[in-house]
């Protein structure tokens, strides 16, 4: 489910950016990821100025806390006159909660569209085109493997 809905997207995204800028993918990259991040640039400020309200109010609140520290019931009130709900803190985080599967999903897409062996290559190839890859044997067709010209540095 999640590389049907997060990844096999941003994989397709970055093969059309790739292929629209004239098979440059470092330009594919970039303005993808300038893409999302203005995708989320809502969920970044609402953040931003969460933390900066709570910034503003945190004199505030430090007096209200030591002023009633015996007194829980009559904090709350106080902290309801001022307009500050300690609920809201969690509230800040909840677009970071949001924007970083996002970020992971970027990062695999990447990831996986880098092939840093043959077979990853060719993993992606069937991926994105699956009529293809099931019409012609492609580990027979390209004449690449692990050991390619007899070296192998993953092995000792």
């Amino acid at each position: 489910m999640w590389n049907l809905l997060v990844i096999e997207p941003m994989v397709n995204a970055l093969m059309w950016l790739y292929s629209l800028f004239n098979n440059n993918f470092v330009l594919a990259l970039a303005v993808f990821t300038l893409a999302v991040r203005f995708a989320m640039l809502p969920m970044t400020l609402k953040q931003q100025k969460a933390t900066m309200k709570q910034q503003e109010m945190q004199p505030q609140i430090q007096a209200i806390q030591k002023k009633y520290r015996d007194n829980p019931q009559k904090m709350q009130e106080e902290f309801q006159k001022i307009g500050y709900n300690p609920a809201d803190t969690l509230m800040g985080c909840l677009p970071l909660v949001i924007q970083m599967p996002i970020f992971f999903g970027l990062y695999r897409a990447i990831f996986l569209i880098m092939g840093s062996t043959p077979l990853s290559v060719l993993q992606l190839t069937e991926r994105i085109y699956p009529s293809i890859a099931s019409l012609v044997d492609l580990p027979n067709v390209l004449p690449i493997t692990n050991n390619f010209l007899w070296l192998n540095m993953a092995q000792p």
